[in-house]
């Protein structure tokens, strides 16, 4: 969520500080405030300038603290960087904050401590048991039980068998490729080199940095396609859809697929629409 709100308020809902001007005579880009001597500032609440910033923020909203202000700030920040705010420019942008309240302070927060609540009182009832049984069967009886115990939780874990290799060796290998050991943490990996890269975007950095992050970003949407791939071949598309995760992967994968579209087709009419 805190990547969300720096790529949609990021350097959107600063202002010009300078002393001795009425707000009428503020300079409403950033270049005319600093060529004015003044101080481009954020509000005092925060920004979502970068995830750091964006996250503390979001943390603050979501105990439900002057939530308000924050609200009434997103729906005038700037349609444009660099720029003041303008009342009521981005009414869009309370849907990104009221859905942050509902999710993250009426939801989260409760989910949070509801979890807390029941583990300790699943470990008091666990304990309690251990003690009755203990008291009960003796030592090594004890440990039978709970071995007896945890062997009937266990369930087996289904795989596909793997294609035969004579009519089917494209499937066949993509199988041994997506059951490999080092497989799954290798997407752990570009997961979390995505997420890195993702959380170092932000408002401000430069020009080369902002190139590399999205040559990486793009990167790891291709591996995570290519992954996708291998697995609806090796598995076929019902048992890829089988796996509650696959469908959840599929929904990322989608999504990214679209944003990249999207930021093509941006730049293609950017680039074919006639100079003044």
């Amino acid at each position: 969520w805190s990547v969300l709100g720096v790529q949609l308020l990021g350097g959107r809902l600063s202002a010009c500080a300078l002393p001795g001007a009425t707000a009428a005579d503020l300079p409403t880009t950033r270049a005319a405030c600093t060529a004015a001597g003044g101080e481009w500032r954020p509000p005092p609440f925060g920004s979502f300038d970068d995830v750091g910033s964006a996250s503390l923020l979001l943390f603050e909203v979501s105990t439900l603290e002057g939530w308000a202000s924050v609200l009434y700030a997103a729906v005038d920040a700037s349609p444009e960087r660099d720029s003041a705010p303008v009342a009521g420019a981005t009414p869009w942008a309370a849907l990104f904050v009221v859905s942050w309240v509902l999710l993250g302070g009426l939801v989260l927060v409760n989910l949070v401590v509801g979890v807390l609540v029941d583990t300790f009182a699943d470990i008091a009832i666990a304990e309690a048991h251990h003690t009755r049984d203990l008291l009960r069967y003796g030592g090594e009886a004890q440990i039978w039980a709970e071995l007896m115990h945890e062997g009937l939780r266990l369930r087996p874990i289904r795989y596909a068998a793997c294609p035969d290799a004579a009519a089917a060796p494209l499937r066949a290998a993509c199988w041994r490729l997506v059951h490999a050991r080092w497989f799954e943490p290798l997407v752990l990996t570009v997961v979390w080199t995505n997420v890195a890269v993702l959380a170092a975007d932000g408002y401000g950095i430069a020009d080369h940095t902002a190139i590399v992050l999205e040559g990486i970003n793009h990167a790891c949407t291709a591996f995570f396609v290519a992954e996708l791939a291998a697995k609806v071949a090796a598995l076929r598309w019902e048992g890829y859809w089988a796996d509650g995760w696959n469908r959840f992967d599929f929904l990322l994968v989608s999504g990214a697929l679209l944003e990249t579209a999207i930021d093509a087709y941006v730049a293609l009419v950017a680039l074919l629409a006639p100079s003044n």
